[in-house]
């Protein structure tokens, strides 16, 4: 790795049932919380801007873009695990399918990806933007369970993974510069 990476996990998710898990935006008191972030030291000299595709990411990468004057990149391979039919269970039942997911990194949700197999994709997705870029801050607009493996994997914690997901807030970042960790995201 060379450059500075900013990983951020996105704002918190506005819930509608009415509207795909893809699309649904961010709580509108979360831009007071970005705009107070994007002042922070980590986020200043930004470069370029990578996201998921999904909606909550943009949304959250837009005000860095904006004052920044750069581009959101879109790269699907940011996104989430793979979880068909999860925006439809309740809130105990979806922390119940995050516990089996971290359980048994090779569970699948109705045959779709793997913890291990999103690990996987992750990885070379960021592994793709740190080569295709020299020398630069680059903010990376991700999601949780996607970035609490691959930060877990960064230090040997993968056996630790559930006590770091209880850590894990929405709007957390964590920063590697030239390869070395400089900010846990937890």
């Amino acid at each position: 790795m060379n450059n500075k990476l900013i990983f951020l996990r996105h704002a918190p998710t506005l819930i509608d049932p009415n509207i795909s898990t893809d699309q649904r935006g961010i709580k509108p008191e979360s831009i007071d919380n970005l705009t107070a972030l994007s002042n922070l030291s980590d986020f200043q000299n930004i470069n370029a801007i990578y996201s998921s595709t999904k909606n909550r990411a943009i949304l959250t990468a837009g005000i860095f873009a904006s004052k920044n004057n750069l581009n959101i990149i879109q790269i699907e391979e940011l996104a989430e695990i793979n979880k068909p039919g999860a925006d439809k269970l309740s809130p105990e039942d979806y922390r119940q399918l995050k516990l089996q997911i971290f359980s048994d990194f090779n569970f699948s949700v109705n045959n779709s990806e793997t913890a291990n197999q999103a690990l996987i994709r992750f990885t070379q997705a960021i592994d793709v933007i740190d080569s295709s870029n020299i020398g630069k801050n680059i903010l990376i607009v991700s999601h949780g369970i996607t970035m609490s493996l691959y930060f877990a994997q960064l230090q040997n914690q993968l056996s630790d993974i559930l006590n770091r997901w209880d850590k894990f807030k929405f709007l957390n970042y964590g920063v590697i510069q030239n390869g070395i960790m400089i900010k846990d995201i937890v």
